[in-house]
């Protein structure tokens, strides 16, 4: 189970105290497996959307684009390099739920960076070495063990609007 705490480091407040470190909203989610939290943004509403990866099949899903946890299992002594799935989860400034999903195929997925966009689309970029891995837009998994990256963007609601591999030579040409 994760913690989510939201600080005024994040979130300044309009009060004057935005460079304080104080801690004014909090919450829990995460299943039974280990989770990992990697980025969170918050978007033009004040909505706050956070991204990771998790081994948790019970998850706390809520409209999610993806309900089945593909797959992805720890190394046998417990390390973590890339979690089981991804997830995407969206919150309202009091921190209540309003999305949450899987995103991952079979393999080992993670999401690490989130950002919005001008209608507050949800664009996730992370990692994957799954070979079936939820993709559309004319990319294929390469299987390489040190996976693809990936890019994938959610309506404002949840609703999946697709997904793209890069392979790392495509990187460089990304501006």
């Amino acid at each position: 189970t994760l913690l989510i705490l939201v600080s005024s480091l994040l979130i300044p407040l309009a009060q004057g105290n935005g460079h304080s470190k104080e801690i004014f909203l909090s919450t829990l989610i995460g299943g039974s497996a280990p989770d990992r939290v990697r980025d969170v943004c918050i978007d033009s509403q004040g909505n706050i959307i956070v991204v990771g990866g998790t081994f948790s099949e019970d998850f706390p899903l809520r409209n999610a684009a993806q309900e089945v946890y593909g797959g992805g299992e720890l190394d046998p002594e417990g390390h973590i390099r890339i979690p089981g799935d991804a997830f995407v989860a969206k919150f309202t400034a009091d921190l209540e739920l309003i999305w949450s999903t899987y995103l991952g195929g079979s393999d080992l997925d993670s999401a690490l960076h989130v950002l919005t966009g001008a209608q507050d689309e949800v664009i996730v970029f992370g990692l994957t070495t799954s070979t079936d891995f939820p993709v559309n837009f004319g990319s294929n998994p390469t299987g390489r063990e040190e996976g693809d990256t990936f890019i994938a963007m959610y309506t404002s609601e949840g609703e999946r609007i697709g997904a793209r591999l890069y392979h790392p030579e495509e990187l460089d040409h990304i501006s």
